[in-house]
């Protein structure tokens, strides 16, 4: 079957004749005539843009592109198993993405770092405020319970400075993911690396920033083993309050996301081992206790400012009965410290969050 195209200017339209049936498709126009030296190709592209849907000439078209589509066949780097087990083209392998999504998102950081400077200049804020109303009192054994206050405050400042800036931006960054990804822009795990990359750096520097100022300023003791062991906890209680963020923005929207994370960290709170200890706490509120990832982080910020064979405290009045340090962590129900078992906790929360985070965003593109 044929069709007769032509220019009345130049071609009579009955002398020029054009089979569809050995055309090459739009895609190249390559077109064969009889007894004609040359064709208008923008012609032939209007003809077969015009033709009704139904037709049983587009069809062939549309079926033979679709054969060359899928018989495709790309290199073995540049295929990768989907989330339902089908293999999605991508033209990059996983590396090649990681490298172009971390160029991507440093860049639009800089171009758009509002987040960050506020992140951190709200840390620094709050790390001012905490100094002065607990200023030196690390190590006078009259205030031990107000430098005990300290670590608490360090690690909420820390919590609600992660996780806001999580619920707060990653909701819609998360619908643009599923968008992309459906593209075949780029594959889940290349797109989840290179978010774990960027978000460690912006939560070490926000972190550190709170935890030196406060440390230095109430009068910690200046070890390097306490400053280390101090800052890990902290580090590792701020990725779980990342991990906690993006987790809850990954499958809700904002407003629910703010409102649910103020909801976890309550009673996360209230079995910290802080507010309730362990020897008050009734037998059904104590498996709570053992499952709080704040109560872990507490347990193990408080052995590294006292633990690890600490000397006794100085006592500026006439006696002070918390001066030597095996009194106040029995007070506490924490006679013996076991800073290990409490970064194993917070590691295997990590995890298990971070797992969640995966297999979330594995789940809205299934579903959306």
């Amino acid at each position: 079957m044929t069709v007769a195209i032509g220019d009345p200017g130049a071609i009579p339209m009955e002398s020029l004749e054009i089979p569809l049936e050995e055309s090459a498709g739009v895609r190249e126009f390559e077109l064969s005539f009889k007894n004609v030296s040359y064709c208008v190709k923008h012609k032939h592209a209007l003809e077969v843009a015009s033709l009704d849907q139904e037709d049983e000439r587009l069809t062939r078209l549309v079926m033979e592109e679709e054969k060359d589509f899928f018989s495709y066949n790309p290199p073995r780097l540049m295929v990768e198993k989907s989330y339902d087990g089908s293999y999605q083209r991508y033209a990059l392998s996983t590396m090649q993405q990681l490298r172009v999504l971390l160029r991507r998102t440093t860049r639009c950081t800089l171009r758009d770092s509002y987040q960050f400077k506020a992140r951190v200049l709200i840390n620094i804020a709050i790390a001012l405020i905490t100094s002065v109303a607990f200023y030196n009192t690390g190590n006078n054994a009259d205030r031990i319970l107000a430098n005990t206050a300290v670590l608490i405050i360090n690690l909420y400042a820390i919590f609600f400075t992660s996780i806001v800036s999580a619920v707060l931006v990653y909701p819609r960054e998360s619908a643009c993911f599923v968008l992309e990804s459906k593209n075949n822009w780029y594959s889940l795990r290349a797109y989840y690396l290179a978010k774990l990359v960027v978000e460690l750096p912006t939560l070490i520097l926000s972190s550190s920033v709170f935890f030196l100022i406060v440390y230095y300023f109430t009068s910690q003791p200046l070890e390097w083993l306490r400053i280390g062991t101090f800052a890990l906890i902290c580090l590792l209680f701020g990725w779980i309050s990342q991990m906690l963020g993006l987790l809850l923005g990954s499958v809700m929207s904002v407003q629910n996301s703010v409102f649910v994370s103020i909801l976890i960290m309550v009673p996360a709170s209230l079995f910290s081992g802080f507010f309730v200890p362990l020897r008050d706490a009734g037998v059904l509120l104590r498996p709570l206790l053992y499952v709080s990832f704040v109560r872990y982080a507490f347990e193990g910020a408080v052995h590294a400012i006292y633990g690890f064979d600490r000397t006794d405290l100085e006592c500026p009045e006439v006696f002070c009965y918390f001066r030597q340090l095996r009194r106040f962590l029995e007070f506490v129900s924490m006679p013996d410290l076991a800073y290990g078992y409490d970064l194993l906790a917070l590691l295997g929360w990590i995890v298990l969050l971070m797992g969640a985070v995966y297999f979330s965003l594995r789940r809205r593109i299934k579903q959306d």
